[in-house]
């Protein structure tokens, strides 16, 4: 199993379940959808994509509540995302794990449309260091 796991590729692992917003959307509109859409309160981020589903940006919750209502996503999202490709190896995708110590990465296309996200613990059955084999 453990020799299959690192043959296979990213896409085989993520999950679609995300929640994405425009970066024209405002603050107040997105606390809006959250509230009425009762979002588990483990979301820790949101994802910013343009018309044509490219990833254009991350948006934490901790910026969405610390920003002004008035403020557009764009202006509050970070920019520099760190992503994965949904044909890259797992063994290629643990090391941007480790190397970065994140608990998820987005997953995009050879087209750079976002198509999801990959949890660590997808990859590693709970353990959080996906670089170490025991």
């Amino acid at each position: 199993m453990e020799t299959r796991i690192f043959r296979d590729c990213v896409s085989s692992y993520i999950r679609t379940d995300t929640i994405n917003f425009s970066e024209d959307t405002s603050v107040d509109m997105v606390l809006n959808q959250i509230r009425r859409r009762n979002i588990s309160d483990q979301i820790v981020y949101f994802y910013v994509v343009d018309r044509l589903q490219r990833l254009r940006g991350v948006l934490p919750l901790r910026r969405l509540l610390s920003a002004s209502p008035e403020q557009l996503v764009g202006e509050v999202m970070v920019k520099n995302v760190v992503t994965v490709c949904s044909d890259d190896s797992i063994a290629n995708t643990c090391k941007v794990f480790t190397k970065h110590k994140y608990l998820s990465l987005p997953v995009i296309d050879k087209e750079e449309k976002f198509i999801g996200v990959l949890d660590v613990t997808a990859l590693t059955g709970g353990d959080m260091n996906p670089g170490q084999k025991q």
